[in-house]
């Protein structure tokens, strides 16, 4: 199966829901009000939150079933079946853990209006009910990413979503745009698509009839499941502990420039999490020699893409953010910006290096460099928000980046040639950042588009072949495009 292609898959997954985020988020502020959709935004967020109470299960699944090569069908269907009756037990008390959360923090702690009280009194057993499906079907999707179906198991996360943001809004529009009935057919696009995903599952695994649960597989799962599961919570830790500091310390309207500029460079990790996923079930199986070889193909597909990318970002988010938020913002948030540019680019690299280490069964490797990052990233990031201010916390953001990449590499025993390939565009990112900068005027759109045609001639040299064919063919599905 090609590398290429599941990458290419999970991408394009990737991106539909993005765009899916950004055409309904209006159509919820004018059908619901700013006020349903905070709240049903707020049921999402209690969701998301509960997935860290599977103990790791999806990836944990993966990686069995990715290790059972041919021959090994009964193992995989042990596994999955194991897998499919822990997290109906865990959802359960998953479901009563989000029941008795959300009654306290809507009932004690959350500012809702009286008008809507009886409505998230309602809606709290409907979110509660919710998790199991959410569960299971992460398991289900996550068997298919095992056995390398990156079409259907895109196919799966995008009709679970598409039918999770459309569904609530069709039933607001011609209905009721009540939070109870926004979370049934939430609930509802959640339980759809469910015996589609088991039936795809029943044929690719194979799972041959119904199985009891395997104590051998449950432990297996369990204790590679937990450190993904901390890891997880590691990551949501990271992941917010600047904005909450930037709040604290500058003030909400800091906040809003922050993400802003954070969240548009951030989308180029779409590229390194579809091209990591692709990777994931490989390492489970392969040896070392040809792990590294895989790996090499990874950081150089992974470079080849996002550093052309990072330098027209750079040369484009100047009159873009101008045209988007005002010049006023735009001065505020250009230099945010430019720095997470830098700690994006190495943030991607360490994608196959993560991916390796807990596919290879060392998750806890990974999960004990993420926790022991915390403390120091949040006392960091408060030092220099108060001493730069904004660029500061971006600052801080950048050197997490390289700190937990250059771990994540050391820790795998990536092979010091593929890496000395990668000084280059590293380089190229990194002038382009302060370029961008530190200059102004004509001068500095001639020195990145210098960086830009380096990082494009780099890209053609080193870029594997198959990646390269695979743009070409997508080149020739958008009006106009060609890649050459």
């Amino acid at each position: 199966m090609s590398l290429s292609r599941n990458a290419t898959y999970n991408a394009i997954g990737n991106v539909m829901l993005t765009v899916l985020a950004v055409v309904t988020v209006p159509l919820y502020l004018h059908i619901v009000g700013i006020e349903r959709y905070g709240l049903l935004a707020l049921c999402w967020v209690f969701l998301s939150y509960s997935s860290f109470m599977d103990f790791g299960l999806g990836p944990a699944v993966a990686r069995e079933i990715a290790r059972s090569r041919d021959g090994e069908e009964n193992l995989a269907a042990e596994a999955l079946w194991t897998a499919i009756w822990l997290s109906l037990a865990i959802s359960l008390v998953a479901a009563a853990a989000v029941y008795a959360i959300g009654t306290f923090y809507f009932g004690k702690m959350a500012k809702v209006a009286p008008a809507f009280r009886s409505e998230v009194a309602a809606a709290v057993p409907l979110m509660a009910a919710m998790v199991p499906g959410v569960m299971l079907s992460g398991v289900l999707a996550s068997a298919l990413q095992g056995r390398e179906r990156f079409l259907a198991f895109n196919v799966a996360t995008v009709l679970g979503n598409v039918l999770l943001g459309v569904l609530p809004l069709i039933v607001a529009y011609f209905w009721s745009p009540a939070v109870p009935v926004l979370l049934a057919a939430s609930l509802a696009a959640r339980l759809v698509p469910l015996p589609w995903l088991f039936q795809v599952c029943s044929r690719a695994v194979p799972l041959n009839g119904v199985r009891r649960p395997s104590a051998a597989a449950a432990r297996r799962l369990l204790g590679f499941g937990g450190w993904i599961s901390l890891t997880a919570m590691a990551g949501v830790v990271l992941g917010t502990a600047a904005r909450l500091a930037v709040g604290g310390t500058l003030g909400a309207a800091a906040v809003s420039i922050y993400t802003i500029a954070f969240n548009l460079v951030s989308r180029v990790a779409i590229v390194a999490n579809s091209v990591g996923a692709a990777l994931f079930p490989r390492f489970a199986y392969l040896e070392k020699g040809d792990r590294d070889e895989l790996v090499l193909h990874g950081l150089q597909t992974i470079a080849a893409i996002v550093t052309p990318l990072l330098i027209g970002a750079v040369m484009l988010v100047d009159p873009f953010f101008a045209v988007w938020i005002g010049p006023e913002l735009t001065e505020a948030a250009l230099p945010v910006a430019y720095l997470v540019v830098i700690g994006f680019w190495f943030y991607c690299i360490g994608s196959p290096a993560q991916s390796l280490l807990q596919a290879s069964g060392r998750p806890d490797l990974v999960s004990k460099v993420m926790v022991a990052e915390v403390l120091p990233f949040v006392g960091a990031t408060l030092l220099a928000l108060s001493l730069f201010g904004l660029p500061g916390g971006a600052l801080v953001f950048t050197l997490r980046s390289v700190c937990e990449t250059v771990a994540f590499l050391l820790l795998a025993r990536i092979p010091w040639p593929a890496l000395r390939s990668l000084l280059l565009p590293a380089g190229l990112t990194l002038a382009a950042a302060v370029a961008a900068g530190f200059m102004e005027g004509l001068g500095e759109y001639l020195i990145l588009l210098v960086l830009l045609a380096a990082a494009t001639m780099w890209s053609a040299v080193h870029a594997p072949r198959a990646v390269l064919d695979r743009l070409a063919r997508l080149g020739r599905f958008v009006p106009g495009g060609r890649v050459g």
